[in-house]
Parts: C-alpha cells; sequence; structure tokens
C-alpha cells in the first residue's frame, strides 16, 4: 500500500515539475479574475472593467480543461508507444496520479480563490470555505472530471480539441432536433431545472468513471468512445428529465407539507373581461416561454384563489391546459401564461377588485391562453370543455430592515447588503453578496420610520429551489442588486419617501423560500372561448 502510495505521488511530482508553468499560468488567471471581481463588488463597475473580467471567465474555464488534457497527454493512453507500458508502474496508480493532479494543481487554486474571497467579503471562515467547496465540486462534477474521462481517449491536444468541437455540434443540433416543437414539457427555466442538472451530473460522473476504467485498466479506445456516446444521449435526456416526475420528486422534498391545503383555484365567470394594463399592446405581451404572442387568439380567464396566507407568495410554476370537445376528443394541449400572486402588499400597493374582503386570503387573476389562430378561429364558438393542471409553489417571507443610506447588513439567504444613493441622485442602490446561494424572491421598498409611509414596492421572482448553490462561473459568491426609485427626474411623479426623507429612511427587505410544492387542477365543464376575449381583442384583430 505504501508503495502504490508512493508511486502515486511520484508521478504527481513529474506532472508538476514539467507543468509548473502552465499550472502557475492557470492559478495566476483565476487569481486575477478574483481579485477583479472583488474590486468591482466593493469599488463600483465600469464597462472596460467587466469586458476585461468576461474574458477572464472564459479563460480560467478554459485553461482549466487545457490543463487537464495536458496532464493526461504526459502518459496517454491510446497507442503501444508509451514507455509507462514496459515500466513497472500499476495502471490504477496512473489514474490516481492525474485524478491527484487534477484535484491540486487546478481545484486547489479555485478553493483558495474562491475561500479568500468569502473571507474578504466579510463572511465567516466555514461558510466561506462551504461554498468555494461547492462550488469546487460543482466544477469537478461538471467539467473537470468529464474533460479527465474525454481526454484519456485522445492521442494528443489536436484529438482533444477536435473531438470537443464535434461533440459541442451534436450536442447543439440534437437540442435543436428534439426542441423544434416543444414535444417535451421540460425543467428547464424553472425553479425545478437542479433535478435535471444533477441527473446530468450523475450521467456524466457515472459515465466518466466507467470510460476512465476502461481506458486506464483495459486500454479499450475503441468501447470507451462507444460508450461516452451512449452517456452524452443519457446527458442529454438528463437535460430534458420530464417535468411531472421532477415536480413529483420537488413534491417530496417541500419543507412544510400542508402549508397549502387551503389553497383553491376556481373559474369566476362572475368576472369582467380582461383588458390590457396601460402601455402595454398585442405587440408587447409575452407567454411564458419569452415570445411575442397573437393577442387575437388570446383568451384570459378570471380565476379566483383563495386560501392564500398573507406574507406569501403564490407562484404558477406551470399551468398546462386541455381543451376537449364534448366527445372527448382532444383539441388542444400547452402551456398557459405563468401567474404569480403576492399576498403580503395588501390595498395600499395594489389595485384590488372591489368585491374581494382585505386580509381574507382571496385573488382574483386572469389566467392567459393563447391559442394558434387557425385553431382559435375554428373552436372559439364551439362549447369546450377546459381543464388546467397547475403546478404550484407557496414561498413565505421573512421581514430585514436596513438603513437607506450606508447600510451595511448581514441577512440571512441573500448575504452582506449595502445601500447608497446612486450618481443621478434619484436611486437608492442595493447591492447585496452571498457566499453560496441566494434567496428566490425578494420584496423591497423604501419606508419613512417615523411616519411609517412608504414607497412602491420592488419585486423580483427568480426560482430556484436546488437544494445546493453553485455555479460555473465567476465564484462561490452570489450577487444581487435592485434600485428603488425616490425622486423622478422628469418632475411629473411624486414619491411619498423623497430625498429630504431618505436620512430617516430605511430600506424593507422581504426574503421568500418555498414552503410546500403542491397540484391543483381547474375544471370548467363547458365554456366559450369567444366570451373571454380580451377588450382589446378586436383592435389587435384589426392590427394584424
Amino acid at each position: 500500500m505504501k508503495l502504490a502510495t508512493n508511486m502515486i505521488w511520484h508521478i504527481c511530482r513529474k506532472d508538476m515539475r514539467l507543468l509548473w508553468p502552465f499550472v502557475l499560468g492557470a492559478a495566476g488567471i483565476q487569481f486575477t479574475s478574483a481579485g477583479l471581481r472583488y474590486a468591482m463588488d466593493h469599488g463600483g463597475e465600469s464597462e472596460a472593467l467587466l469586458n476585461v473580467f468576461n474574458l477572464l471567465q472564459v479563460g480560467t474555464l478554459l485553461v482549466s480543461a487545457l490543463l487537464i488534457a495536458t496532464v493526461v497527454h504526459q502518459d496517454p493512453i491510446p497507442g503501444v508507444r508509451q514507455d509507462w507500458l514496459v515500466r513497472p508502474i500499476g495502471r490504477r496508480d496512473l489514474m490516481l496520479a492525474k485524478v491527484l493532479f487534477v484535484l491540486l494543481m487546478v481545484h486547489g487554486p479555485i478553493l483558495l480563490a474562491d475561500t479568500m474571497q468569502g473571507l474578504l467579503s466579510g463572511f465567516p471562515v466555514l461558510q466561506s470555505v462551504t461554498a468555494a467547496a461547492s462550488h469546487s465540486l460543482y466544477l469537478l462534477l461538471g467539467l473537470s472530471f468529464p474533460v479527465l474521462a474525454f481526454t484519456s481517449m485522445t492521442r494528443n491536444m489536436a484529438e482533444s480539441v477536435i473531438g470537443a468541437v464535434l461533440c459541442s455540434l451534436g450536442f447543439v443540433v440534437f437540442q435543436v432536433l428534439i426542441n423544434n416543437r416543444r414535444q417535451f414539457e421540460t425543467v428547464a427555466g424553472t425553479g425545478l431545472f437542479w433535478i435535471g442538472e444533477s441527473t446530468m451530473f450523475a450521467a456524466a460522473l457515472v459515465g466518466s468513471s466507467a470510460v476512465l476504467a476502461i481506458q486506464y485498466f483495459r486500454r479499450k479506445t475503441v468501447p470507451a468512445r462507444w460508450l461516452t456516446a451512449v452517456v452524452a444521449f443519457l446527458f442529454l435526456l438528463g437535460y430534458n428529465v420530464p417535468w411531472h416526475f421532477a415536480f413529483a420528486l420537488q413534491q417530496r422534498l417541500s419543507p412544510n407539507p400542508g402549508a397549502g391545503s387551503d389553497i383553491t383555484a376556481k373559474f369566476d365567470p362572475s368576472g369582467s373581461k380582461f383588458r390590457l394594463p396601460e402601455g402595454m399592446n398585442h405587440n408587447t405581451v409575452l407567454v411564458a416561454r419569452g415570445l411575442t404572442r397573437d393577442e387575437a387568439s388570446t383568451i384570459y380567464l378570471p380565476i379566483r384563489i383563495a386560501g392564500i396566507p398573507e406574507s406569501t407568495v403564490l407562484n404558477a410554476d406551470r399551468a398546462v391546459v386541455l381543451l376537449t370537445t364534448k366527445d372527448g376528443r382532444m383539441v388542444y394541449q400547452a402551456r398557459a401564461d405563468d401567474l404569480l400572486v403576492r399576498k403580503d402588499i395588501g390595498p395600499a400597493d395594489m389595485a384590488v377588485p372591489k368585491n374581494l374582503v382585505s386580509g381574507s386570503g382571496e385573488a382574483l387573476v386572469y389566467q392567459g391562453l393563447s391559442l394558434p389562430r387557425n385553431l382559435y378561429e375554428r373552436i372559439k364558438d364551439q362549447p369546450l370543455h377546459l381543464e388546467i393542471i397547475y403546478s404550484l409553489t407557496l414561498l413565505s417571507s421573512n421581514s430585514y430592515k436596513i438603513p437607506a443610506l450606508g447600510g451595511d447588513m448581514l441577512i440571512p439567504a441573500v448575504g452582506r447588503c449595502r445601500t447608497q444613493m446612486d450618481d443621478d441622485g434619484d436611486d437608492v442602490q442595493l447591492r447585496c453578496i452571498q457566499a453560496g446561494g441566494e434567496s428566490n424572491c425578494v420584496a423591497a421598498f423604501l419606508e419613512h420610520a417615523p411616519s411609517g409611509r412608504r414607497n412602491p414596492i420592488s419585486f423580483s421572482c427568480w426560482p430556484n429551489y436546488s437544494p445546493y448553490s453553485a455555479q460555473y462561473t465567476p465564484d462561490s459568491l452570489t450577487r444581487s442588486q435592485g434600485s428603488l426609485r425616490f425622486r423622478d427626474l422628469s418632475g411629473l411623479a411624486k414619491y411619498p419617501v423623497d430625498g429630504s426623507r431618505l436620512p430617516e429612511s430605511r430600506v424593507v427587505l422581504r426574503i421568500y423560500q418555498p414552503e410546500e410544492h403542491f397540484t391543483r387542477r381547474l375544471v370548467i365543464p363547458e365554456i366559450h372561448l369567444s366570451d373571454w376575449e380580451s377588450l382589446e381583442h378586436d383592435r389587435a384583430v384589426a392590427s394584424r
């Protein structure tokens, strides 16, 4: 055992002596990038610095991959002319030596740079090290280990580069083909993407381990390449993990099962027709996938949602609509618009329908459904059976307060937050840095402490329900920022909390975290779609 350990270390040291300039260069790029990011976090950004930083981010990943390929090619596996084949070197020792080099020389600088950034940003040692280790592990599973396995099947750098380009093109072509007509309702772009990502990483880990075992213990390059193709296919299937499977798993991981048990959704035919908000028209309305839709073939269903607890947000991660005829024939199935219902604001901050009682836990929303033009014209006056299947997440909030000017506070879930006035003198800028993950949804507003007056709320929500925190770039820290307006430079609007009240004001943050993931099914036995066109429908038809 001691002899094997000595041989592993001996091979690793040999690679270090040969590649030390490359190692120093890669570490130098990593620390330069970390230093520049720290300077931008604490000294302000500029376009020039941002452009340099973006180049360094690409450089850190590329150089790391090239360094791994180079150390593998010091003792290439394919071929019969390698001197290590005739020397008394155990193949397991050779493989472990390469893995050790990657851990020490590639991930060592990354771990150190991330830890230093966390400590310099004011985070405790344990939190800084944990976040840095999570980032390094993420890169190891998602980048370094697959690169190590891939380059073990190539003789030199030229083969590695050409193979990587061909694999990338194949990946792109496959994605275009499989998503051409959106046949699969996947988790991409939702808070459940971590499930698909974890599936992809599991496939990459198992596949990379199998390829390394075949190459280093059997030296069967052709079978290893076929195995790599199979693993790549499974990897892509992980990216396209079905929605119903992912959400069922997410439900089992709900932090507080039963928190949304009282929430119901019902069709309210007494509601009036929908009117587009001021400033929006049929050319500016976006559907859930981010595409402009045809407002002339879009309907809006008044939905009354009840049982929503106060100080919560109800997010519809996905809404699927099924339209069938009286004889049960399916005529349409697709996603509807996303919905987000906020019950933490109240009548002082948002328009509430007159027939809703404040504090009753009810909300009236309009569910948008955009249909293909030809289909809509054919079925709009037919009696149809409509069903909506909602995948919902209930998020509860915690509130924190920080001075509007010169504030500096460590806040759970969002990290160290600072406030200052912007250069134009019309906004309070809020910047937060966290070692590790960040919150799912955040609401913020300016509040005058003595009087309790407050400005309109700024709300952002990019759900991410992942139990772990990691990202490829830039580092182990996550950053968020926002601006809270207190002055209109044009002079047209007046704010309750203006510049004169800022010294006595504070920024109130409401941080939302998931409580429960659950489903609801809304059924409308009979409906005529044309009854629920927006009030702008005729104008949208005329503008075609």
